[in-house]
């Protein structure tokens, strides 16, 4: 990582790599991985984070929200517990100093985050356990699935991150829910819960039930939203085409070229050799899915191929579900490890472009929780970083670090 890199000017600078492309010496792909690196150079390094002991244990999820805001999830309760106490749903506004001047003392530029809105609900008794965007008429409320205390279970529209007034929309569940998904294109979304997926539209007017063995833990569509991958803990990865709703096809995943494909009538060896995921994202080319599976390894899967080709280095990864991050117009995927190191891959490649973690002399590392996103707005990129309820942008220039 380049302490003062010459990013302007030079053979690898960036406008070196601009007028190479404009005379055609480079392809347009090559210039975008080259102005990738010089970007992740520019990365500052984490400072010292001091923080004070929290009593509350909570797990937490944080996402790339719509128009470059942040959504997270949070569940706290107290240590030693095993009732949750209370939710969160949270809708994380940054706004951004449009000026371009400098701090006339140390010369230095102005951060790009002035300053960010925090807007929150806290739905009753019901522990929230994943949430989607929804475009419900020209707007974009977030959809959210959880579990109430009684154990009844629930789906919920809310327009608290909206412009405007508009009663939210809830209705029950028969089985616990584990996930969402959702489909702009369509107005689909979907529900992942113990032994079965619910289909619904945006409006809440129409669902449909599919029995599915298992526990549905992760799901997402493809972009015309008439295909559903869902990852179970029996059956493990399987396409359904919601064309045909009776219609079922197997899309067993290997974990590498060297295991064996994984039946659904087999019991035993499912558990070993089938690949559990409890995060997927299906890339904009239809065939590369990228999962995290229930031990913590983020891999890249290729479905022409049906197995794993590559597995993203290093990462230390949590047994329960964490938001995958990336960004496929920057080749970038991101995340925040159980050793609290934040980590930048190329999406494509696997190399490990980034490596940092915040040291904190305060609170031990196993009780401090550390999330990550991109966010790709305002003509540029960041990596915002959570930890323990402060936001630190890492914006990819020399001293733009805010926190």
């Amino acid at each position: 990582m380049a302490k003062n890199p010459s990013y302007h000017f030079g053979k690898g600078g960036i406008l070196n790599n601009i007028a190479l492309r404009e005379l055609g010496m480079i392809r347009n792909s090559t210039f975008h991985e080259k102005i990738t690196k010089i970007r992740i150079d520019q990365l500052p390094e984490l400072g010292i984070h001091t923080t004070s002991k929290d009593v509350w244990v909570y797990r937490q999820s944080y996402r790339t929200g719509p128009e470059g805001c942040i959504i997270g999830l949070r569940q706290y309760r107290k240590p030693h517990c095993e009732t949750m106490h209370s939710t969160g749903i949270l809708a994380v506004n940054l706004e951004y100093n449009m000026e371009s001047t400098v701090r006339p003392k140390s010369n230095t530029p102005l951060p790009l985050i002035s300053t960010f809105k925090i807007e929150a609900i806290l739905p009753k008794n019901i522990s929230v356990t994943d949430s989607c965007d929804l475009l419900y008429d020209g707007r974009t409320p977030i959809l959210y699935v959880g579990n109430y205390n009684n154990g009844e279970s629930a789906v919920g529209l809310t327009f608290f991150n909206c412009e405007g007034s508009d009663n939210d929309l809830e209705w029950k569940v028969g089985s616990h829910t584990f996930c969402c998904s959702s489909n702009i294109h369509s107005g689909r979304f979907a529900i992942g819960c113990k032994g079965s997926i619910y289909l619904g539209v945006v409006d809440f007017t129409r669902r449909k039930k599919y029995n599915i063995p298992g526990n549905v833990l992760a799901l997402d569509f493809n972009n015309d939203g008439n295909l559903i991958f869902t990852g179970s803990d029996e059956q493990g990865i399987e396409v359904i085409d919601i064309r045909d709703f009776t219609k079922e096809i197997p899309l067993h995943i290997r974990k590498s070229s060297s295991g064996k494909s994984s039946s659904a009538r087999k019991k035993d060896p499912l558990f070993r050799e089938s690949l559990i995921v409890n995060k997927m994202k299906l890339l904009s080319d239809q065939v590369t899915l990228i999962t995290t599976d229930i031990e913590g390894v983020m891999r890249k899967l290729d479905l022409r191929m049906r197995r794993s080709v590559l597995t993203y280095s290093e990462h230390v990864g949590f047994e329960y579900p964490r938001t995958l991050c990336l960004d496929e117009s920057l080749d970038l995927l991101c995340a925040a490890g159980k050793d609290n190191y934040i980590r930048i891959w190329s999406l494509s490649s696997g190399h490990l472009h980034w490596a940092d973690k915040i040291e904190s002399p305060v609170q031990p590392a196993e009780e401090t929780v550390t999330h990550c996103c991109i966010i790709s707005s305002q003509r540029r990129w960041f990596i915002s970083v959570i930890e323990n309820d402060k936001l630190i942008p890492l914006v990819p220039a020399p001293d733009y670090l805010y926190v």
